[in-house]
């Protein structure tokens, strides 16, 4: 038997990582450096900053999924961290604190993106549209 849960888990399940049930705090992702092969990470409606965004790239540098949904104290600040994360396939931030003025950073994720939903934030129009012309065949989530 595994030392503890979190071995049991990956042993178990893999790399995928689910985090945010329990209102995951930027505190909480510091386990994560055990897991640096973790690939998908769940962390919707938990307490991350943008100072927990920041550690994502060193912590997890083999992320494939984010989910940030209903982090509400995510700003356009974090998200000048998320273009490091450059595996990452499907990014998820409805529900955050980030508006037009997270564009520069966004627009510099990983070609290959395939899901980007920033729906219910500050990103307008405009910006939904600047997002799929940047990444041809992707799915940008957004709302008007």
């Amino acid at each position: 038997m595994p030392e503890n849960k979190i071995d049991y888990f990956v042993k178990k399940y893999g790399q995928v990582l689910w985090l945010g049930l329990n209102k995951a705090e930027d505190k909480d992702l510091l386990w994560l450096e055990d897991l640096p092969h973790t690939t998908r990470l769940f962390l919707a409606d938990g307490l991350i900053t943008d100072l927990g965004v920041s550690s994502l790239p060193r912590l997890v540098p083999n992320l494939h999924v984010l989910d940030l949904a209903y982090c509400e104290n995510l700003t356009d600040k974090g998200l000048v961290h998320l273009p490091a994360l450059s595996k990452m396939k499907k990014l998820s931030l409805p529900h955050t604190s980030i508006s037009d003025a997270g564009l520069p950073s966004l627009l510099q994720l990983p070609k290959d993106m395939k899901e980007l939903d920033v729906s219910y934030t500050g990103i307008s129009k405009a910006g939904a549209i600047a997002l799929e012309r940047n990444f041809p065949g992707v799915i940008v989530d957004y709302n008007v």
